[in-house]
Formats: structure tokens, C-alpha cells, sequence
């Protein structure tokens, strides 16, 4: 998968210099019309950086090993909606020094051709709808109507190492923030449909388990399996790693972010991958009909 420049959003702590990019907020306009949904954290927890063997102090006592996954999500930082704005940092936590990689997050770029592929909920009836941007900014578009992704979130990830020594990617692990019923809004497909092309081996997600996990699973190209990329991994500042994500709900609205384990040397600690400092949401539908935008005149039309 080709490393290109990020379309929506980056969590770059630790980047310096071209590796920083745009990010953009999710909107979150709106909750669950059947039905309260928990809310979600305001943010995601910074990325953290320690040495192996020295414990940390507290109350005395003496703690070894990585961060604790539980912790509650701090305060994410954000650029103004719709704005981009560049992300630098050395990350936080012990003694350690800088967090040495850096996350490039790339929304709905997730294969050849499937940004295409994505749908969205949108609380408006298909009357009150707009039609689809001349731009094709269809992500964009959604989010400025309060659209929450439908059914499933694709999410690339570039990871690369910012520094000489290589960096191991010892596990990712998926933390739910928000959980409540599928949002009962009307489901619009901005896209009209897709060709085919590549499924990259990926990282799946089932939203609805209780406590779900990152699966690695295999991809498919012209008929031929490509194998499934379990952790660990080893990324560098010349060998990046392309980690496709799908994340799927079906009866949730659900508020998520990860969390990469990372070593380096003396060095451990977590790096969170979210949507400019908040967690992605994704949620099933209830809605049994998806508005497709075409015709003569044009205007939304329903498959149910």
C-alpha cells in the first residue's frame, strides 16, 4: 500500500517535520433516537514513553512494565472543525525520552478503491438531504451534516519508526469509550457503489463483543490469498508498515480508539491511534433502507 499524504487525520505524537499532517475532527452531533447512549471520552490518552527495568514512583511503591490500558483517556487535542492543522510532540509518561514512531491516520483509504465504500447515517430525511459534493469529498460532506459511520469504519494506518534503532509493534489493542443501541437515522450511500480491487490483509474488530479485540485476517487480490499480518511487526524511518483496520457494528453505537504497543531498545510504551484527538465512532443501522443519490431529476432514492 503506497504511503501517501493523509486525507483526514493524523495522531503524530512523536512526528517531527513532513511526517506531521492534517487532522480533522468527527462530528458528533446528535445521540441515539431509541435509546441513551453512553458517552464517550472527551478524548484519547496521549502516547507514552518509558525505559525497561525502571520502575515508576508512587505512594511508595515500585511499578514495572507498560502503561496501564485501563487508564481513563485524557484530553485530546484538536484543530478547529474542518480546519487542518499540523501535530508535533515527544510524548508524555516516565523517563524514556521521545516516543520514536509516528502514526499516520488515513480514514476510508483502505485498498485501491474502497474509500467508495463507506456509508453514513445522517439524521435528515432524504427530502431535506442535499445531493452528493461536485468535489467527491464525500467524507467531508457527511461529517458537515452530523454523519456518524455506517455499519463499518475502514482506517489506514501508516507506522513508521522516527529514529535509527527499529521499533517492534508488540500488540494493538482496541479500548470502547461509548456504547449504546444502533442510531435509528436514515443510511445514505454518497457513492453510488464500487468496482473491485484489492482487499489488503488486515486487523478486524466486532464492536458488539462485550470485549472486542484486534483480529489479524487475510486478504484477497485477483482470486489469490495474502496472508494475515499477526503482531509482532518491526517498522523503521525507511520501513514503514501499512496496518488496514475494520472496525464493524451491527446493534451498537460505539465511540473507540486503539492503543499500539510499542518497544524500542531500553524503550516501551503506547502510542493511541484516533480521529484528531477523539475516538471514532461507528454504529449499526436500524434502518433497513439506504438512500442512493442519482436520477433525472437527481435526488435520493430508497432501496426499501
Amino acid at each position: 500500500m503506497a504511503v501517501v499524504a493523509a486525507l483526514a487525520v493524523t495522531v503524530a505524537y512523536g512526528v517531527s517535520g513532513d511526517d506531521a499532517a492534517h487532522r480533522v475532527t468527527t462530528a458528533h452531533d446528535g445521540d441515539a433516537q431509541n435509546g441513551e447512549r453512553d458517552a464517550p471520552a472527551d478524548g484519547t490518552p496521549s502516547a507514552t514513553a518509558k525505559e525497561k527495568g525502571k520502575p515508576e514512583k508512587g505512594d511508595g511503591k515500585e511499578k514495572e512494565g507498560k502503561k496501564d490500558a485501563s487508564a481513563p483517556p485524557g484530553k485530546g487535542g484538536q484543530g478547529p472543525s474542518g480546519a487542518p492543522s499540523a501535530s508535533t510532540g515527544s510524548g508524555s509518561g516516565h523517563s524514556g525520552g521521545s516516543v520514536p514512531l509516528s502514526a499516520n491516520v488515513r480514514p476510508y483509504v483502505w485498498g485501491d478503491d474502497l474509500p467508495c465504500f463507506q456509508t453514513f447515517l445522517i439524521n435528515r430525511p432524504p427530502e431535506n438531504m442535499p445531493g452528493t459534493p461536485q468535489t467527491g469529498d464525500t467524507v467531508g460532506w457527511a461529517r458537515s451534516l452530523g454523519g456518524v459511520d455506517a455499519e463499518h469504519s475502514r482506517i489506514g494506518v501508516v507506522v513508521r519508526g522516527t529514529e535509527k534503532e527499529p521499533v517492534v509493534l508488540e500488540a494493538l489493542r482496541v479500548q470502547v469509550v461509548g456504547r449504546g443501541p444502533a442510531l435509528g437515522w436514515q443510511h445514505y450511500n454518497p457513492s453510488g457503489g464500487c468496482g473491485g480491487g484489492l482487499t489488503p490483509s488486515s486487523y478486524s474488530i466486532a464492536l458488539d463483543n462485550t470485549s472486542p479485540v484486534v483480529k489479524a485476517v487475510p486478504g484477497e487480490q485477483a482470486g489469490k490469498t495474502i496472508p494475515a499480518k499477526p503482531f509482532p511487526r518491526t517498522v523503521s524511518a525507511t520501513e514503514p508498515e501499512a496496518l488496514a483496520i475494520r472496525a464493524d457494528a451491527v446493534s451498537c453505537d460505539c465511540s473507540w480508539y486503539l492503543e499500539l504497543d510499542w518497544s524500542s531498545g531500553k524503550r516501551s510504551g503506547t502510542l493511541p491511534i484516533d480521529d484528531g484527538g477523539r475516538p471514532f465512532r461507528t454504529s449499526g443501522a436500524a434502518s433497513r433502507t439506504t438512500y442512493t443519490y442519482g436520477g433525472d431529476p437527481a435526488k435520493w432514492w430508497g432501496d426499501g
